[in-house]
This record gives C-alpha cells, sequence and structure tokens, in this order.
C-alpha cells in the first residue's frame, strides 16, 4: 500500500470486480532489453517518504506544568505518536 499512496496513485482494493488486464511486464518492473534501456527521469517508482521536518504555525500554549516538566499544546501537532516535538516561537522565516 505504500507505492500507491506516495505516488498518490488510486488503488483496485475497494472495488469488487477488478478488470483483466494482460500485463506482460508487471508493474513496477521495467524490461532491460527495450528501448531506451534506462529508467527515465521522474518515473515513478518506489522509494523512501515520511522523513521529513514539519512546522505548524499558529498554535497555543495552553497550560504548562513545571513540577511535571509538561506544555500542553492547543492544536493539531504532527507527527507519531510518543514523538520529539521542537517549540520555538513562531516567527515565520
Amino acid at each position: 500500500m505504500g507505492y500507491p499512496l506516495r505516488m498518490v496513485f488510486q488503488s483496485n482494493i475497494d472495488q469488487e470486480v477488478q478488470p483483466v488486464v494482460p500485463r506482460f511486464v508487471p508493474l513496477n518492473e521495467l524490461p532491460d532489453d527495450k528501448d531506451p534501456g534506462r529508467v527515465l527521469p521522474g518515473k515513478k517508482m518506489a522509494g523512501h517518504m515520511g522523513a521529513d521536518n514539519v512546522t505548524t504555525l499558529h498554535l497555543k500554549v495552553a497550560k504548562v506544568d513545571p513540577t511535571l516538566g509538561l506544555v500542553m499544546i492547543k492544536g493539531a501537532v504532527p507527527g507519531p505518536a510518543k514523538g520529539l516535538v521542537y517549540i520555538r516561537d513562531s516567527i515565520k522565516r
């Protein structure tokens, strides 16, 4: 499921009947004996996704608890659960 998500493709998983399409080359495999014999730049293939840093502006600090070392933020914070979050002034650069 990662390849359609990365390349923003639609998948046929939700369809009840999938069309039968004869394929001589499986999806994402390139024949090496055909012209041009190389991968063209910009070809949509599998790869790494999701290691980018994301900055979110205009979040409010709801509460600070210095005894527990907690900063409670109001709004959607990007990233995984129990992930590391950097907090700084919202200066647009």
